[in-house]
């Protein structure tokens, strides 16, 4: 579809001869400096020409006086007069009849008019005229294009911001966001004021059908008849352009390669012209050298419910279930003006809630042909690495924070640090609050077209999460229900072409064939979870052993695992990341394996982990979690590994000693630990700096929390580097008596000794504290407060019986 002219703009005024002069002669002018054409009618009852005029008419605004009814009738003649349901009537209450209002906003609900506008003491003319042309301009100009206005006036200040020449803005968004409508938008209010205008909508397909340079050439030479020749054709072409004035629309460009050939071709528009192209791909505006960018944002919730409402035909939400299911729908959208308009076309006429609910849900089953069509577009410029992290988001990584996936991503090969970027760009993926997040219906589009519909097969599907496929790959079915052996034995077929496996076990209860994973020699991604924690799953080895697992493994992430090993052959050289919570592991595997990928190891709640020393073959080992360890009784050196940041031991109550703390540790968890001594050599402070210095923690029994190893007992505060220690937390070391005098620790700003239940007492604070946790101790007396304190806590010190401060020096906050 090609528009190369403006459509006609036209708004019906309807009122009496009282106002024509005043209030409707501001509200005409305002109109007309917008653009918009405006017929006036001042007869009591509509002449043939008025009808005519208003059946016309987008927009009627109809200005009541608020003292003749007779004008009631012409309110019905107005109604009468609309042809279609684009038509829009603006009722308007002006005057001081305030003893008519009340009949006039019933009469005008009753017709199902809205809103009502109304003059009163409150509101000047002008402020009702500048409220009334703003409507009027949303309903003229985007008549079903809801909530496009705002919008519009971004773009035309972008525009209206750039220097003179050659103007050019770039519309960016997903499929269906409204880039289309919108360019359109744009094209409907400001090509009056160019000399040649052209609309070409999906210029790919128009490119395609060589249509492009013989719609502009027809627009340029519409007075040039009988010159057919090319060269003529484009000199004539460049002589026409050079002075003229020029609005062209690219719509939807896929290939920018196309997209900048044309605009070096049509170089020669004359000054002040404008190119405004459409894509959802930012690399288009890169290559066509366009620097103004607008994102179209998704619609609001409120937006979103009007558009759905209006293409549904609902009218009222106010059943309970029907109000869920719209909201189920809305929420699905994610403010996707076109999802939401299909939606509500298929689901209008549907009789029965049960009805819609069957349509929404075989809608998610095959969404729209517009959708699929754009996202394999997409998806077919994609090279081989950004391909594979694209399916693998839209499979498995939808809402996980973007520096996991990178991490799983790069362990297998690819390269996410670009291939996350270009999807962006694509908008086919979006980073918020550092998630990556699909829309639902790309989502959607790719599991049930890309990796489902790539065949019928699923023994050739390469990544799956449906919980009923996936038992029918690992399900033992050499076993009844009752343990007895079958009489056959399920073979699985094509298993090697599996890449990913992610199941979720609620409500699942299979026993695992042995050999389940034997020929998944592909296999790179392994999570099996239980999304719901209040169900037990049983994913059960009835013969008590695991024969093997892929050595491509980059994720083992497997909860209650029922086994006390790995199986032996299994090669661990690839791992980027082990967790397994509430696993029956006694130790990983036997003997040395090569660990130089792994990065995560998760074992929390492992109650019957007795043997984690093979983490020291780990050297890029950046996080350790074995909270809840309990039968666990040591911890290997970590001294050397460089890498690792996060250690947390919390609740492991059989481990006494922690034997040396890693150089560039962030967070050290030693909660309900058995741990009485602690060397602290080269630690980082809050600020970043290293301090280098050595602490014997001897006196720590239960060291409830140590994070940011500024948890410190007895320091030696002659160490020349100490005095940079910013925060220091002992919360909980209930086993301390007393500490150094700290007053010249001058950079040090916190102090959190609460629950600490046996310090009674404390010598000197640092002069520069800022905050004092006292709560829980047995403090008695407490020495002088520095005039830098803000926040002082003792609540809980029974004990407490002086506190030496000086009255014009209070703390801001004190709770006691």
């Amino acid at each position: 579809m090609t528009d190369c002219k403006n459509p006609e703009q036209f708004v019906c005024i309807s009122c009496v001869e009282e106002v024509r002069y005043s209030f409707v002669s501001h509200l005409s002018d305002a109109l007309r400096r917008n653009g918009i054409s405006v017929f006036i009618d001042t007869d009591d009852l509509l002449s043939k020409e008025a009808q005519e005029k208003v059946g016309r008419a987008r927009v009627s605004v109809m200005v009541f006086p608020g003292n003749r009814k007779v004008f009631l009738e012409k309110l019905v003649e107005v109604l009468k007069c609309q042809k279609d349901d684009d038509q829009v009537v603006l009722p308007v209450l002006y005057g001081d009849s305030p003893s008519l209002r009340g009949e006039w906003l019933s009469a005008l609900e009753l017709s199902g008019l809205s809103p009502v506008y109304q003059s009163s003491k409150e509101c000047s003319d002008s402020q009702l005229v500048d409220e009334i042309v703003r409507n009027v301009n949303e309903k003229l100009l985007f008549v079903g294009r809801i909530g496009i206005y705002s919008k519009l006036l971004e773009i035309e200040n972008m525009i209206n911001k750039q220097p003179l020449g050659i103007r050019c803005v770039g519309i960016w968004g997903m499929t269906g966001i409204g880039k289309t409508t919108l360019a359109k938008a744009v094209f409907d209010q400001v090509s009056g004021g160019f000399d040649v205008c052209c609309f070409i909508q999906d210029y790919d397909k128009a490119t395609r059908e060589n249509r492009v340079h013989r719609i502009l050439v027809e627009q340029v030479m519409k007075d040039q008849p009988g010159n057919s020749g090319t060269s003529t054709r484009l000199r004539l072409r460049r002589d026409k352009l050079n002075n003229k004035r020029v609005l062209v629309v690219l719509d939807d460009v896929r290939n920018p390669l196309v997209a900048e050939s044309f605009l070096e071709e049509y170089g020669w528009f004359g000054p002040e012209s404008l190119i405004v192209i459409t894509s959802s791909d930012k690399q288009v505006f890169r290559l066509c050298r366009i620097n103004q960018i607008y994102e179209v944002r998704a619609l609001n919730e409120k937006d979103a419910l009007q558009l759905f409402m209006l293409c549904a035909s609902i009218n009222d939400t106010g059943e309970q279930n029907l109000q869920e299911l719209v909201m189920k729908v809305i929420k699905y959208a994610n403010g996707n003006p076109l999802a939401l308009s299909i939606y509500g076309e298929e689901l209008k006429g549907k009789k029965t809630l049960v009805e819609m609910e069957t349509a929404f849900l075989e809608l998610k089953k095959r969404p729209p042909l517009k959708f699929v069509d754009a996202i394999k577009s997409s998806y077919d410029t994609l090279n081989d690495s950004e391909n594979n992290i694209f399916l693998d988001i839209a499979c498995f990584f939808q809402g996980e924070n973007v520096d996991y996936v990178m991490q799983l991503l790069e362990g297998c090969g690819f390269f996410p640090r670009v291939g996350i970027d270009v999807l962006v760009e694509k908008c086919l993926v979006t980073i918020s609050e550092n998630q990556v997040r699909m829309h639902n219906l790309i989502q959607d589009v790719v599991r049930e077209v890309i990796v489902k519909g790539e065949t019928v097969q699923i023994e050739t599907r390469s990544r799956l999460w449906e919980p009923r496929t996936i038992r029918y790959f690992l399900e033992d079915n050499g076993h009844t229900e009752n343990g007895e052996p079958k009489t056959t034995v399920k073979c699985v077929q094509g298993t090697e072409e599996i890449e990913g496996i992610f199941l979720d076990t609620s409500n699942l209860n299979f026993d695992v064939n042995p050999a389940a994973f034997e020929n998944m020699l592909n296999l790179r991604l392994l999570k099996i979870y239980c999304s719901n924690p209040e169900i037990h799953p049983v994913i059960s080895f009835p013969k008590g052993f695991l024969q093997s697992l892929p050595n491509e493994l980059r994720l083992l992430h497997w909860e209650n695992y029922p086994l006390q090993s790995f199986p032996r052959n299994f090669d661990a050289r690839h791992l980027v990341e082990i967790n397994m919570p509430h696993s029956q592991l006694k130790k990983l595997w036997g003997g040395t394996k090569n660990l130089e990928m792994l990065k995560t190891i998760k074992l929390c709640h492992s109650r019957q982990l007795v043997d984690i020393d093979d983490l020291i073959k780990a050297p890029n080992l950046e996080r350790i979690d074995l909270h809840g360890c309990t039968k666990l009784q040591t911890f290997p050196p970590t001294g050397q590994l460089l890498h690792l940041r996060v250690v947390n031991l919390s609740g492991c109550t059989e481990i006494q000693n922690f034997p040396e703390v890693p150089p560039n540790i962030e967070t050290l968890h030693l909660q309900g630990t058995g741990i009485r001594k602690l060397s602290l050599s080269i630690v980082k402070t809050n600020g970043g700096e290293l301090v280098n210095f050595l602490a014997e923690l001897s006196d720590l029994s239960d060291a409830l929390k140590l994070e940011r190893l500024t948890s410190l007992v007895k320091s030696s505060s002659s160490s020349p580097d100490v005095d940079k220690l910013i925060c220091l937390e002992l919360k909980g070391c209930y086993r301390l008596e007393s500490l150094p005098n700290m007053f010249n620790l001058e950079f040090l700003k916190v102090l959190d000794l609460s629950g600490c239940s046996k310090l009674e007492t404390i010598q000197g604070f640092p002069r520069n504290l800022k905050e004092l946790y006292l709560g829980g101790t047995a403090v008695k007396e407490v020495p002088q407060l520095p005039q830098s304190l803000e926040l002082l806590n003792a609540h809980g010190c029974v004990s407490l019986k002086s506190i030496s401060v000086d009255s014009k020096q209070l703390p801001v906050h004190i709770k006691a």
